[in-house]
This record gives C-alpha cells, sequence and structure tokens, in this order.
C-alpha cells in the first residue's frame, strides 16, 4: 500500500468516525440501534416496524414472538392510540386548568 493510499485510508476512516460520533448523538438514532440490538440479542428475525415507538419495541418482540407479527403490529397500534388519547386528554385537563402545576 502506497503512502497516497494510506493517507486516503486515514482520512476516510476520521471522516467516518465524525459522522459516526454525530449520528450517536441524535437520539431517534440510538433508539433504532436499541432496536436492532434487543432484536439481535433475542435471535429473532423479526422485523420491527419503523412506525413503532421505541418504547414499544419491547412489547412488539413479546407478542410477535408469541403470536406472531401481525397480532404484534395490531397490539402495539391499539397501544399507540391509547396513548395518544391518553396525551390528548392530558392536555386537554392542562388547558382548562384543572392539574395542579
Amino acid at each position: 500500500m502506497s503512502g497516497k493510499q494510506r493517507r486516503h485510508l486515514w482520512a476516510t476512516r476520521q471522516r467516518m468516525s465524525e459522522a459516526r460520533k454525530k449520528a450517536l448523538a441524535d437520539p431517534e438514532v440510538r433508539a433504532r440501534m436499541s432496536v436492532n440490538i434487543k432484536r439481535a440479542k433475542r435471535g429473532c428475525a423479526v422485523e420491527v416496524p419503523g412506525w413503532a415507538p421505541a418504547e414499544l419495541v419491547d412489547d412488539y418482540l413479546d407478542v410477535a414472538a408469541s403470536h406472531g407479527e401481525e397480532a404484534a403490529a395490531s397490539f402495539v397500534r391499539r397501544l399507540k392510540r391509547e396513548m395518544a388519547a391518553h396525551d390528548t386528554a392530558s392536555e386537554e385537563r392542562v388547558s382548562r386548568g384543572s392539574v395542579a402545576r
């Protein structure tokens, strides 16, 4: 390997290292990585959909392992609807001033 090739390789590694550090600072990227790590540790070939929130991934994987991916998707969609309804109700109570601050 020539000196020019080594310098190019070194510069490429530096750029990739900086990009990796920047990506790891992003909470969304870390959440996706966490999902992939959990899936790999369980040894399952279940593909967690991108629309599934990071906090519901464990639930998705548990249901998918026991009842299949369709049941898991249905279960997680229902939980998302319930979470959204709860958040909306909480916001309405705060806007009306019925929640003590």
